[in-house]
């Protein structure tokens, strides 16, 4: 189908705010679309279907223009209107080699005295207790942390090993846990916010900035950082598998709410708290950081079953249920461990997908509840169609016809092996704008995008909720191994 002739050219500008006054924000060019005129039948006319899009406040009628001329070959959602014709996927960064893939032994061999003695004893001790890769490389960090406080104190501060990190647990940004705020304990706190910024200048900074965005923080909450594609230099130890995300069928990502070099993650409790954070990071003085974009999120009805964390969804479905119920198994999903062939810097991180997707929640309100049922392929409180108990996972091979599960259903089509579930971690959040702008930030974690995030999306491609979704943001990002040592090896490397 070709585009109608008519075209305008329109500018998308980053978020106004600015981290220092004078700073311009980063402007670029969008082609808008329209196909011609469409008038949708109204519900009950010939050819029109029982669920009518004409109540959805983004429908297109007699008065707006038609459906996209993309729409079908898309994948989008008849009710996204607009479609960018010029604006493709970022150009992946080449993988960096990387020059510092010591072995274990030989940060072992480098480390001082004392660390070398308690750095062999630890990775004896883990060969004793059976300990996984990631669990060695979780204390070893830890270590780490404690000695360079003891170092920084002039030996006279000592410092001890924390290992709880349970269940449930809260963390603040001051203490030691070894574990990325990103992942702590089984239970996410209640509130987000997520601030993507952008650099103009050197990495030099990084640190002053990092020291800044923690000073911000208000009692009752955490902040943790991530870092985008393009935050690397051509001299940078950049993460193999980390680049910019690509468009996904029936994306349609706005440039001024995608992307970004560092992504500060605010977290709490209390979303008092959370709103002072971010009024003070925005107002923190950088000469070189400026504000991308920005968005805050919930987890309503925020809980913990059988070691699971659940929330509701804005489509009024609890969800959760496929993330692993014990924090050793989120940790071996998520965390990279030391021979994944990374960067020295980059073990004990792990990869974050950030999805803005927008919900078509009153087109959505209009199906039954049997049928959202058959769609998303669980009962809303999570139970399986099949009649299998929520705590067990269904055998979907006896169910070779979909008539008891569909097979387009969500569940299905993302982990058709519910005995293998996909290598990911998911800890996701509602938002809700105002005016129908109404979704959820979909945030996953684990060691390789490809098997994880990017195998689950590929499989979801036509499922039957597809019409009922729009992702309009978010980004890849590398969330970096607790402390402070990756700091310094990018700012040296940059």
């Amino acid at each position: 189908m070709v585009c109608a002739p008519r075209e305008r050219q329109t500018s998308v500008t980053a978020d106004s705010s600015r981290l220092s006054a004078g700073q311009t924000g980063r402007t670029s060019s969008i082609r808008h679309c329209w196909a011609p005129r469409h008038r949708l039948p109204a519900s009950g006319s010939p050819g029109s279907r029982t669920t009518s899009h004409a109540g959805h406040p983004d429908n297109l009628g007699a008065t707006r223009p038609g459906i996209p001329c993309s729409s079908i070959r898309s994948g989008r959602p008849p009710w996204a209107t607009i479609r960018s014709c010029s604006v493709g996927p970022c150009h992946p960064l080449p993988a960096a080699r990387c020059r510092h893939q010591l072995a274990y032994q030989e940060t072992v061999r480098k480390s001082t005295v004392v660390g070398r003695i308690r750095l062999t004893g630890l990775k004896m001790m883990g060969q004793q207790t059976h300990w996984s890769e990631v669990e060695v490389v979780r204390r070893r960090n830890l270590m780490a942390s404690g000695m360079a406080v003891a170092l920084a104190g002039g030996g006279a501060a000592a410092y001890r090993l924390s290992v709880n990190g349970g269940a449930g647990a809260t963390a603040t940004s001051g203490d030691s846990t070894g574990i990325p705020l990103q992942l702590r304990g089984n239970l996410p706190e209640r509130y987000l916010a997520l601030i993507a910024l952008d650099s103009g200048g050197p990495r030099g900074g990084l640190r002053d900035l990092v020291n800044r965005v923690h000073a911000s923080a208000e009692p009752g909450a955490s902040v943790g950082f991530a870092l985008g594609a393009a935050f690397f230099g051509p001299r940078a130890s950049l993460p193999r598998r980390l680049r910019a995300m690509p468009h996904f069928a029936g994306d349609l990502l706005e440039p001024a709410m995608s992307h970004g070099d560092l992504l500060v993650h605010v977290v709490g409790n209390k979303a008092a708290a959370i709103r002072k954070t971010v009024e003070r990071i925005r107002n923190t003085d950088s000469a070189h950081w400026t504000i991308r974009w920005h968005i805050d999120g919930s987890r309503p009805d925020n809980r913990v079953e059988d070691g699971r964390s659940l929330a509701r969804n804005p489509f009024h479905f609890t969800e959760g249920f496929g993330n692993p119920d014990t924090e050793r198994e989120s940790l071996d999903r998520a965390l990279i461990p030391s021979d994944q062939n990374e960067p020295q810097w980059a073990v004990g991180g792990s990869y974050q997908v950030v999805r803005i997707i927008r919900f078509a929640t009153d087109l959505w309100d209009k199906d039954s509840v049997g049928e959202q049922e058959r769609i998303v392929g669980r009962q809303r409180d999570g139970r399986w169609l099949d009649g299998t108990p929520v705590g067990e996972q269904p055998n979907f091979a006896a169910d070779p016809t979909g008539r008891l599960t569909p097979l387009d259903s969500h569940v299905r089509l993302a982990a058709p092996d519910r005995r293998s579930p996909p290598p990911i971690v998911r800890r996701s959040y509602s938002y809700d704008k105002g005016n129908g702008d109404q979704g959820i930030i979909f945030s996953c974690f684990q060691r390789d995008l490809a098997q994880g995030f990017e195998a689950v999306q590929k499989r979801l491609e036509g499922e039957a909720m597809a019409k009922y979704l729009l992702t309009t943001g978010g980004g890849y990002f590398f969330v970096p191994p607790h402390g402070d040592g990756w700091i310094d090896a990018l700012s040296y490397s940059g």
